[in-house]
């Protein structure tokens, strides 16, 4: 061992450590690329690019259903950075063709952690399901740089679980006021406006989406500072009148395109206003 270390010791690599050299790499990731070919039920995604040995990092899964697409992308995707999405499919020539692009991002103020395959590469990692158990990803060296925190959950999760952080779609024309539609809501991360709002207190909707909650359709928000309000009516009636103010193109319902953050006090009666 001693002359092993003798040998490394003018080595670069060597002298570099792990946690370094993860820190600088991590510096160097500002989206994440997917994949999906309907037909053939296959997904892929790419977490980075290494210019230097050509290898793309990530993985793909085979037998995955449509509706599983939402919570890979919310699971696997990075806080602060955008998510390429697109559809695949072979042509005549067998020839991989790209269509429907989207671009998908966390919610706004997101700092939830960003999943890897597991020990069997499995979609659903997490610490408990490791045979052998599993140390952190802190432990060695893959440590949170610029909000990216790689790691597993503790508990067993599945497909039917809640995922790590809601995705908001992205227009290419958002404007960076403009109020971000909430494409996958999952109500269950949502909490009565009358049970999460603080008296005295300003707020700002900078998503916003439209979701089934207990039979009845209900516009579902997530504010500057991170909370998750669903509304009732009061909010809904302020937040009904800004958006067809502000609405672009066509009154679809659900739609938020040109609706700019909305700003609203609420007070310590409970009443609302949006403000200009």
């Amino acid at each position: 061992m001693d002359k092993t270390r003798t040998l490394l010791k003018e080595c670069r690599t060597f002298k570099c450590s792990f946690e370094t050299q993860w820190q600088e790499r991590a510096k160097c990731i500002t989206s994440m690329a997917a994949v999906y070919f309907p037909k053939k039920k296959l997904f892929a995604y790419c977490h980075w690019w290494n210019s230097v040995t050509s290898k793309k990092y990530g993985y793909m899964w085979k037998n995955v259903k449509s509706a599983s697409i939402p919570l890979l992308l919310a699971n696997y995707s990075f806080n602060d950075r955008p998510i390429y999405y697109m559809e695949g499919r072979l042509d005549k020539e067998n020839k991989v063709v790209l269509s429907g692009i989207a671009t998908y991002m966390r919610e706004p103020g997101c700092t939830a952690i960003t999943l890897v395959p597991g020990s069997q590469k499995g979609m659903y990692p997490s610490r408990d399901a490791s045979p052998n158990g599993a140390r952190k990803f802190c432990s060695v060296g893959i440590v949170e740089v610029d909000n990216i925190s790689i790691a597993w959950p503790k508990r067993a999760h599945n497909k039917n679980s809640i995922p790590l952080a809601e995705i908001i779609e992205c227009d290419d024309d958002n404007v960076d006021a403009n109020v971000l539609h909430l494409k996958s809501i999952h109500v269950s991360m949502y909490t009565a406006g009358h049970q999460i709002l603080e008296p005295d207190t300003d707020y700002t909707i900078v998503a916003a989406g439209y979701k089934e909650y207990r039979g009845m359709y209900r516009w579902h928000f997530i504010t500057d500072c991170g909370l998750k309000i669903r509304a009732g009516k009061s909010l809904a009636k302020i937040w009904g009148k800004w958006r067809i103010k502000h609405l672009q193109g066509l009154q679809r319902i659900g739609s938020v395109k040109g609706v700019p953050f909305m700003n609203f006090p609420h007070s310590k009666s409970g009443s609302l206003s949006w403000r200009r």
